[in-house]
């Protein structure tokens, strides 16, 4: 073989070597999605792992189609995507009335706020148009508010917290601190308002309320705040006080 033909056929090799290299590049996720644990810890396994509290609402969603819609409100910080459940005589139309917003599971280690939101969506779409009492107290509210329900805003700390099939009494989420190698931000400490105040919180990213370097650095903040923003109409909250 010539030099000429040498030199043609190392650059052909080359080429497709690199052809390969992109189309396997191109081929791969971006990211690995997270891995959820299959159940709880042995005696807790009547609450519901992430996985499970999508299911059970897209459960009631099917049931009740005409009062009861999922929304995608954003992604936590592994990625996971953090649902809510809008519940209204007409579910469909964002009509003019009184929001109400519950979240739950802001805290990982706090299962059971999971279960208070599972059961208050339950609460409002089985009781529905019934003739009881309770069923017109619930009929009424329906009809005249827009419900908004999340029942884990921090899925990537619960489904920490009960990795390894034992609890680990975990409360912040999993998001990683610029400088230091602990992680997690404690969501109840990082909200904006009176942000490092009173000693309520610590500014050491090893402490279980580590608020954060800065308000809302907490990505699932982040959704909750622009969701909450979102629902504004003429600069005022559709969320009134009490």
């Amino acid at each position: 073989m010539s030099k000429r033909s040498n030199r043609l056929f190392a650059l052909l090799t080359s080429a497709l070597t690199m052809a390969a290299l992109l189309s396997a590049a191109l081929a791969a996720p971006a990211s690995a999605a997270p891995t959820d644990p299959q159940e709880f810890p042995a005696g807790f396994e009547g609450y519901h792992t992430y996985q499970e509290t999508v299911a059970a609402m897209q459960a009631v969603v099917a049931k009740r189609p005409g009062i009861a819609k999922m929304y995608d409100l954003g992604q936590s910080f592994d990625g996971r995507t953090i649902w809510a459940i809008k519940i209204s005589d007409k579910v469909a139309t964002d009509e003019s009335e009184p929001e109400i917003l519950t979240e739950c599971n802001m805290h990982a280690r706090e299962h059971l706020t999971t279960e208070q939101c599972l059961y208050l969506i339950n609460l409002l779409t089985n009781n529905y148009r019934k003739s009881t009492a309770l069923g017109q107290r619930v009929t009424n509210i329906v009809r005249t508010r827009e419900i908004w329900i999340i029942p884990m805003l921090n899925p990537d700390g619960s489904m920490f917290d009960i990795s390894g099939g034992s609890f680990h009494g975990w409360r912040k989420n999993r998001q990683t601190n610029p400088g230091s190698t602990a992680i997690g931000i404690d969501l109840n400490r990082n909200w904006s308002y009176r942000w490092n105040c009173c000693g309520g919180s610590s500014g050491k990213p090893t402490s279980a309320r580590y608020r954060g370097q800065a308000p809302f650095e907490a990505v699932e903040n982040q959704v909750l705040r622009d969701f909450v923003l979102s629902r504004r109409v003429g600069g005022c909250s559709r969320f009134p006080r009490s």
